[in-house]
Formats: structure tokens, C-alpha cells, sequence
């Protein structure tokens, strides 16, 4: 054991000799070099992303951008997939082989808006779409951002897409990507939607828009009502119109009146007749009041169809109005023609108003009595005034104020040479019977015999009963005297009276 230890230790001993020289040489070279300088250097984050593979992005260049996201080198990562326009890289080689998108690319605002202008005096509305859009997807020469529309800019849009004949869904689809660009629409690009729902036939669609317009905080304003109100009534739907307070708040100011008139005459809707008239009559007010006075006036062949369509709702405020507003517009310079006249008199025979009816026929004969240019036939019984005479056969006569008018009106019927018939006698003795006078109504009988006709038994039996009541028996006996005249078997009273 000591032999092999000792044989170990002198080999390792001979081992060490023959590395030494070299040990000693790499010693010396590392004591004679110099020393290089070093900084001090923060520790890496730990929390950071792994670098590897992601380049180093700067600053985004476009904040609020809708075509640049987090990564400013891929535009379209950053664009939704409902986005209003693709994402296009400015400068690449689709642009540069489009001559629209060069041209975009040398615009700003205000000469977009300038070259709008020039495009809708020729009604080019596809170039000014695919200008908007080219323009909107490059970059502004002075800032290197990209280009961002004002409202009105993309309200210019709109009015391409409508008068490119776009739908309904498809504007309100544009509309609402506006707020990509950080704008919101406002009144006027809801009236170029509500323009298209018009153009559609859409009224549920624009009563929802308006509706929400004003839930929004973006208010109507005298187009949008025009337009929401046309299309109601055109389709009829005058009811709905009349239900939101909103639109008569500010009138229909710029709609067709005549249209919106002649609606509610074809509708028989004598509310929104009687609107129209009392806005017409409030617009001739204010032309007088304005300096210098503006005597404004209305056309009568409207006043003749508000009477006309008077008599035919049975209202007596429409036809009111209607005629006072004539007034207003004829200011006492001439009397109004006579299909006025006639008009009225029908309105009046058919709601009721005999007395009015007459009142306004003697109008009528004294402004055109005498005149020789007047057609005689205007105050014929058979023809214009027949309506009238259809009325006085229609227990006419009871309607009136007092028996002596009704006795007027059947001179008056005599005067313009209508001949009473058997319904005409029946009807003044039944006004004599209301005013409890026996004895005129047996004079009227007696006309009635004289003029060739017989009263009916009924009619006796009236009379007698009025006499019983008044105690009148000399008139009793005259019944009695013409029952048997006629062959009338009249029977007793008595469980008439016992009821």
C-alpha cells in the first residue's frame, strides 16, 4: 500500500512540471491587457411581453383614426368588419393606378367641398361617392394623418347615396358609421334618411325616426315634420299625424298646403280641414301685420271644397271658418262667386240650418238677382238649389226657430218657383202643430186640398189631437169634417189619452 501511494505522488508531481510553463505564459497575458469600460444596465421587466418576433411600434401617428387601431402598420386590423369603408393603404399601387384616388389624395376639406359643389350642379353622384371614399382613406398632405369628415362632408355622401337611388336601411346603415369618424348625425342627415323612407313609402319606419330623433336630443326641425306629415297623409293616415302634438307645435310650415287640404277633403277629416284653414287664416294675419302690410289671400275653389266637404262631415265650425277666411281674403272688394254661394246653402241644407240657408240664398239673389251675365239656372229648385228643397222635405221646417220662419221659407220656396208637394203641406202643418196653433194648421190643409192634394189620415189625427189638448173644438169639428171628406175612419183617443 505505502509502494503504490509513493508511485502515485511522483506521477502527479511530473505532471505538474510539464504545464507549468504554460500556466505562466496565459497569467502574463491576462495581467497585461487592459481593462475594457462597462455601464450599469437596468434589469429587464418581468412582467414585459416576450419582444421576440414584434417589431417596436412608435407613436400612433392617427388617435381617434378609425383606419388605425393599436398597430399603425395594418389599417385594416384596426377597422371592424361592418365598417363603412375598407381600409386602404395610402400610396400603394391600388391608388396608383385609380385616377379618383390620386386626385383625392391632392384635396382637403374645403376643396372636397368645393369639388361637391361643382359634382351636384351636375349631378354626379357616383364620382362624389367614390371621391368620399378615397378621400376618407387617405392621408392629409400637411399632417400626414389621415383625412377625417366633418358632418357636412358626410352629409354630402348621404345626399350621393339618396339620389343614387340608395334604400332606407342602407342611409341609416351610412348614417350610423358616422361615429367612426368621432361626429354624430345631426337634423339634416336624419331629413336625408326621412327623405328616402318618402321616397319608400316607409311611414312606420319615419315616425320610428323622428321619434327617436327627439328621444336623442337631436330635434326636428320644419322639414323633417313636412316630410313625416306628407307621407302620412298621402297614405291616408291623417289620424296618425294628428296624434303627435310635436308637429302642430311648429306647423307644417314648408308643406303643401293645398295637398295637405285636399287630403283631408278626399278623407272626409274635418279636423285636420279645419287646422289647415285656421294656419291659412294666422298666415293672412301675419302678412297684415308685417311693414309694409302684405295682403295675402287664399284661392276661393278651396273655400268651395271646405263647404263642400262641411256639409258632407255635418260641421258647423269647418264651414264657419271656411267662409270667414273668404271674408278675410275678398276684404269686402267683391261679393264671392256664385258656386260659393251654392256651396254654403248646401252645407247649411245639410247639417240642418235651414234659417242659414235661406239667409244665405238671399245673399246670393241680391249680389246676383239683377245681374243679366247670371245664369238663371243657379237659383233653379231642380238643379242647384235642390239640395236645399231635398232638405225642406226632410222635416226641414220643424228645425226652425219659430213656426213664422217656417212660414217664411215656404213663401220663399213659393217665390223662387218651387211647387210644394204633399210632404212639403205635411211638414208646415206639423210646424203649426209643434207651435200649438190648430187653426193655421187647418188653413195650411186647406192650401193643400186647394192645391190639388190630400192630407193623410195621420196628419188629421195630429191635428185633432192638438185641438183636444188646446180645448179648441170649432177645429175639431173641421177634422171630423174633413175625415168624412176623405172617407178617414179616425177611432176614438181614449187609450191614447188613458196611456
Amino acid at each position: 500500500m505505502a509502494a503504490a501511494a509513493a508511485a502515485t505522488s511522483l506521477l502527479l508531481r511530473r505532471q505538474r512540471n510539464l504545464h507549468a510553463p504554460h500556466l505562466l505564459l496565459l497569467r502574463a497575458a491576462i495581467s497585461s491587457s487592459r481593462a475594457l469600460p462597462q455601464e450599469p444596465a437596468l434589469s429587464p421587466d418581468a412582467t414585459a411581453p416576450d419582444p421576440v418576433g414584434a417589431a417596436p411600434l412608435p407613436p400612433n401617428p392617427s388617435t381617434g383614426s378609425p383606419f388605425y387601431g393599436e398597430n399603425w402598420r395594418n389599417p385594416a386590423a384596426a377597422n371592424p368588419p361592418s365598417s363603412l369603408l375598407p381600409a386602404v393603404v395610402a400610396g400603394g399601387p391600388f391608388a396608383a393606378h385609380n385616377p379618383m384616388a390620386a386626385y383625392s389624395a391632392t384635396l382637403d376639406a374645403a376643396g372636397l367641398k368645393e369639388t361637391f359643389a361643382k359634382y351636384m350642379a351636375e349631378q354626379r353622384w357616383g364620382d362624389m361617392k367614390q371621391l368620399f371614399e378615397f378621400w376618407v382613406r387617405s392621408l392629409d398632405a400637411a399632417t400626414g394623418k389621415p383625412n377625417r369628415p366633418d358632418v357636412d362632408l358626410f352629409n354630402h355622401y348621404l345626399r350621393a347615396n339618396l339620389m343614387a337611388g340608395a334604400l332606407p336601411h342602407e342611409l341609416l346603415d351610412l348614417a350610423d358609421h358616422m361615429r367612426e369618424f368621432d361626429i354624430e348625425p345631426n337634423t339634416a342627415s336624419h331629413n336625408l334618411v326621412l327623405k328616402s323612407m318618402v321616397a319608400a313609402q316607409e311611414a312606420d319606419g319615419a315616425e320610428k325616426l323622428v321619434e327617436r330623433m327627439l328621444q336623442t336630443g337631436t330635434l326636428p326641425d320644419d322639414e323633417s315634420y313636412n316630410l313625416l306629415v306628407g307621407l302620412l297623409i298621402r297614405q291616408n293616415r291623417v289620424d296618425s299625424a294628428l296624434n303627435m302634438p310635436e308637429i302642430w307645435e311648429v306647423g307644417p310650415i314648408g308643406i303643401s298646403h293645398r295637398e295637405m287640404q285636399e287630403a283631408a277633403f278626399e278623407a272626409n277629416n274635418s279636423k285636420l280641414a279645419l287646422f289647415s284653414l285656421e294656419f291659412l287664416a294666422r298666415w293672412i294675419v301675419r302678412g297684415e301685420n308685417a311693414k309694409p302690410p302684405v295682403q295675402l289671400s287664399v284661392n276661393e275653389g278651396l273655400v268651395i271644397s271646405a263647404l263642400s266637404a262641411a256639409g258632407r262631415t255635418f260641421n258647423t265650425d269647418l264651414l264657419n271658418a271656411a267662409w270667414s277666411l273668404l271674408r278675410k281674403s275678398l276684404r269686402q272688394k267683391r261679393a264671392p262667386t256664385p258656386e260659393t254661394y251654392l256651396a254654403k246653402i248646401y252645407a247649411h241644407s245639410s247639417i240642418g240650418q235651414l234659417q242659414r240657408a235661406f239667409g244665405t240664398l238671399r245673399e246670393f239673389e241680391n249680389a246676383y238677382g239683377n245681374s243679366e251675365d247670371i245664369d238663371l239656372e243657379l237659383f233653379s229648385p231642380f238643379t242647384s238649389l235642390h239640395p236645399l228643397v231635398v232638405a225642406c222635405s226632410k222635416g226641414g221646417f220643424t228645425k226652425l226657430d219659430s213656426t213664422e220662419e217656417a212660414c217664411n221659407v215656404f213663401d220663399h220656396i213659393l217665390s223662387i218657383g218651387v211647387k210644394p208637394n204633399a210632404t212639403t203641406y205635411s211638414l208646415l202643418v206639423d210646424a203649426h202643430i209643434v207651435n200649438k196653433d190648430p187653426k193655421a194648421a187647418l188653413a195650411v190643409i186647406d192650401q193643400m186640398v186647394a192645391a190639388g192634394f190630400t192630407p193623410s189620415k195621420d196628419t188629421l189625427k195630429k191635428v185633432r189631437r192638438r185641438c183636444s189638448r188646446e180645448s179648441d173644438f170649432d177645429s175639431d169639428e173641421k177634422v171630423q169634417s174633413l175625415a168624412k171628406q176623405f172617407n178617414y175612419r179616425m177611432g176614438g183617443e181614449n187609450r191614447r189619452e188613458l196611456l
